[in-house]
């Protein structure tokens, strides 16, 4: 799925419906680290002073996808191989708790589990396959990439927007409301930590619950929100979202 509806809005009223819906974030959150960053240690001296400019008057890229998306042709050029980049992903760490929390959601039939991110599709299939979980999301949103013959990296933005929160590669405050249209709910958590996530949570309802992770940015912007209406619960590692879903979705009546 790698499309949506417009931002904000739709999920803005009473749930029905017996099933749960539950949102993972990617970077930092579902997994220990950033994708972007974690392949950023393969990248040649090029790329990495490109991507230090980020946000200066010296970087030509006001997207953090076209960014990446260009220090990942500087890597290419650079000599790094499509064998590389996969061995050094694979490298990357799901909490062994949030494993067990993504199987145990997986193996419930009344939990639908979805990916919002912000990574790309190349990056999240091989961290999900090596720990056996691809089967448990319903659905992956994320930037489409892939390798080209040459075996260069490439990445598209997610969709287009008119969300002014939101980065311009992706709103996941529309992709929330998309989950929402297309199945009832009577409940849904959002477990997330980045600013990118923010219009998702602030697309909750009463009875929700948006998974913070404590000392990030999505708990302090929403420590300050008047806007947020579902419950915030705040997480410091894959154990404290596994005990979370014990005890509010797993052994639910």
């Amino acid at each position: 799925m790698t499309s949506g509806g417009t931002a904000g809005g739709k999920g803005q009223g009473r749930r029905s419906g017996c099933r749960v819906l539950v949102v993972f974030d990617f970077d930092r959150s579902l997994a220990e680290e950033d994708t972007d960053r974690w392949s950023m240690q393969l990248a040649g001296d090029k790329a990495k002073e490109l991507w230090r400019s980020y946000r200066t008057s010296s970087c030509p890229h006001a997207c953090w996808t076209d960014l990446m998306g260009a220090t990942f042709a500087m890597s290419h050029e650079a000599g790094v191989t499509r064998s590389q980049f996969e061995e050094h992903m694979r490298s990357m760490v799901i909490h062994n708790d949030m494993a067990t929390a993504c199987r145990l959601l997986g193996e419930d039939s009344n939990v639908d589990c979805a990916i919002l991110s912000d990574s790309n599709s190349v990056f999240i299939e091989l961290i999900l396959e090596k720990y056996g979980l691809q089967k448990v999301f319903k659905n992956v949103v994320t930037n489409p990439a892939r390798f080209n013959d040459e075996g260069r990296l490439l990445i598209e933005h997610c969709h287009q927007h008119s969300c002014k929160r939101c980065p311009e590669n992706l709103c996941k405050g529309a992709f929330m409301d998309t989950f929402l249209s297309e199945m009832a709910y009577s409940k849904v958590a959002y477990i997330g930590d980045g600013g990118g996530d923010v219009c998702a949570a602030l697309s909750l309802v009463k009875g929700d619950t948006v998974l913070a992770r404590d000392g990030y940015p999505l708990q302090k912007k929403l420590v300050q929100s008047s806007d947020l209406k579902a419950d915030l619960s705040v997480w410091k590692d894959g154990t404290g979202v596994l005990d979370w879903m014990r005890t509010n979705v797993l052994l639910r009546e």
